[in-house]
């Protein structure tokens, strides 16, 4: 398994996004990517570590998952979509 594709990309906005420094949340839960600079929310691309070793790479909305990502659970499946 390679990289995750990111493409197609949603439409643009005008959402005001900034980068910052590896967050873990109180469950030992851990985010890198792109946050809301307004709401302070997980939004656009990132990838987030859940304590069990799953993982979820793709594009985030208000702090949820949200259009085009994969998911790799700690067993190994793998679900790649929207």
């Amino acid at each position: 398994m390679g990289p995750f594709n990111y493409r197609p990309e949603p439409e643009p906005d005008d959402i005001k996004r900034e980068k910052r420094p590896l967050y873990t949340d109180e469950y030992g839960h851990q985010y890198l990517g792109e946050w809301n600079k307004l709401t302070n929310k997980r939004d656009g691309k990132g990838v987030f570590l859940l304590t069990d070793g799953s993982f979820y790479e793709g594009y985030f909305k208000n702090g949820m998952f949200n259009g085009r990502g994969r998911v790799i659970w700690s067993d190994g499946h793998v679900y790649e979509g929207d």
